[in-house]
């Protein structure tokens, strides 16, 4: 039977193996980021400005926006459109954070508040806290961001269907131009809807989003 020449020279017959199976594993790691990158766009809108405006930039009404994280310039834009306050409500230690923010807002006469929520554990004390502090300032202009807009849009929702007694069917449309909240989120929300006997409940997942 003929001997082929990979058979005849075993070391690089086991190193031309190899190197194929580091490519293989290339292409399966090139695969599963790509479908990961795929799914992540499809449940979590990024909607990049090229106006100056962060990231997931919502107008909900002439005195209520979100966002993701500003920078130093949109805090002086924000100064300018007459907001009165700010709020952020992710942990000032992430990153991206900007870390002169509350400098920054009060240096253009607004109010700063930082509620750092724990993207893995919220809580409903973040939330009540939250609220409280909406309707003490229902009269005010207000930012609320956070790093990508989604702990932002899912307290945004919140505070218009139980501050605001809007449709929560409606509001969720404007929710879900973000994301679609995870089960940890969902019910978080659930149980702020519960806690104020608002008989609606957002969907929870069966699967991590």
């Amino acid at each position: 039977m003929p001997t082929s020449k990979l058979d005849l020279n075993p070391e690089f017959n086991s190193a031309t193996v190899q190197t194929r199976r580091v490519k293989f594993a290339a292409c399966l790691a090139l695969t599963a980021m790509l479908f990961g990158c795929s799914k992540f766009t499809s449940d979590h809108a990024m909607h990049e400005s090229s106006n100056g405006e962060p990231i997931n930039y919502l107008v909900y009404d002439e005195s209520f926006s979100s966002a993701g994280m500003p920078d130093a310039a949109f805090i002086e834009t924000l100064a300018t459109q007459g907001v009165d306050i700010v709020i952020n409500i992710a942990p000032p230690t992430i990153s991206g954070t900007l870390q002169n923010e509350a400098e920054l807002v009060a240096d253009a006469s607004m109010t700063y508040l930082n509620i750092a929520v724990d993207w893995n554990e919220p809580t409903q004390g973040d939330v009540n806290q939250f609220l409280a502090y909406m309707q003490t300032n229902a009269e005010a202009k207000v930012f609320l961001h956070c790093k990508m807009n989604m702990r932002a849009t899912a307290f945004a929702m919140l505070h218009r269907v139980i501050n605001e007694n809007m449709d929560p069917e409606v509001i969720l449309v404007d929710m879900h131009k973000i994301w679609k909240p995870n089960a940890t989120w969902a019910k978080l929300m659930n149980t702020a809807f519960e806690n104020h006997n608002i008989d609606y409940k957002v969907a929870v997942p069966t699967e991590p989003i």
